[in-house]
């Protein structure tokens, strides 16, 4: 399940790796491809040209359905980026996750929780229920609050050659 900002290109990225172990991959992209820049679009238009079917998600409960046919549902819905609680598609999404009973893992924090805070932006309805998240770099500071891990599930976190000078 992916969005339209760097959390979803790294959804992209992560279904082109899954395809090129010949794990069967669907992406649910929600956003127009017009909303895509640099990596996204660029990790976008690799997984077309791979045949990995990036769709559209079905409306309302049709999403749900769907997710609880998959294995595992990986969630690059929104990352850090994300300010304001959710409305439209993007809960409805989350919800669908969360209703899927399938297992969940996010990709650097999982869609609707505060990185900082730890809690969910919007209200606890509105935030995706990960077994693991996998970060990077750093663990987030929110991981660490009370009830964060309600969200996180287990915290993987991968490096990603940031800068020492930054790291401090």
């Amino acid at each position: 399940v992916a969005g339209k900002g760097n959390n979803g290109g790294d959804g992209f990225v992560a279904a082109r790796h899954l395809a090129n172990a010949g794990v069967r991959t669907r992406v649910y992209f929600f956003g127009s491809p017009r909303e895509l820049k640099n990596e996204p679009a660029l990790n976008r238009r690799i997984l077309l040209r791979m045949g990995v079917p990036v769709r559209r998600p079905p409306a309302g409960p049709k999403l749900e359905k769907e997710l609880k046919s998959c294995d595992i549902i990986i969630d690059a819905l929104y990352g850090t980026g994300l300010t304001r609680e959710m409305r439209g598609v993007g809960l409805a999404a989350v919800r669908a996750i969360n209703g899927s009973g399938r297992p969940v893992l996010s990709v650097d924090v999982p869609s609707g929780l505060g990185a900082d805070s730890g809690r969910p932006i919007g209200g606890a309805g509105a935030c995706v229920r990960a077994d693991a998240t996998v970060t990077f770099g750093l663990p987030k500071r929110g991981f660490r609050a009370p009830g964060a891990g309600a969200y996180t599930g287990r915290v993987i976190v991968k490096r990603i050659s940031l800068p020492r000078a930054l790291l401090r």
